[in-house]
């Protein structure tokens, strides 16, 4: 097994384990919603996405190309920004409809979920699977 494909295997192993805690302690727990206030809940899944953003940059740092680390870095720095901008919101007004907790809630688990590694992952693997493809493809666009 190559060491790209060691290390993706790695990352993905370590993102299903936090996003597995995470879910199991925190997201479906009656005693984590009954026991901790709204903003504790805030904060832990704020660390619970700064450590998945974490291992997901670790494991594409050194074999993967720029664009993946570059897709890792802009996804989830767009998503954690408007996550800040929500949640500044909610502290400082006193609450958030239920459509924007939705909102918010549906991101924060796109960011816990290994989904958008996966998908990076599979865009690397396509591009480098099937080089010459891509490369006809874009001589193709480039002609019309």
């Amino acid at each position: 097994m190559s060491p790209k494909r060691k290390r993706y295997i790695t990352g993905f192993v370590l993102l299903f384990v936090l996003y597995s805690i995470y879910f199991l302690t925190a997201r479906d727990g009656f005693f984590y919603l009954i026991h901790t206030s709204r903003k504790e809940r805030h904060i832990i899944t704020f660390v619970t996405i700064l450590l998945v953003y974490g291992a997901g940059l670790w494991a594409l740092n050194k074999y993967f190309p720029l664009w993946t680390r570059s897709a890792w870095n802009l996804l989830h720095i767009v998503f954690i920004a408007v996550l800040i901008l929500f949640g500044v919101f909610d502290w400082s007004m006193g609450g958030l409809p239920k459509s924007s907790r939705h909102f918010t809630q549906t991101i924060a688990e796109t960011l816990v979920s290994p989904v958008l590694y996966v998908a990076i992952g599979l865009l690397d693997w396509s591009i480098t699977k099937f080089p010459d493809q891509t490369k006809a493809h874009n001589k193709q666009s480039s002609d019309h």
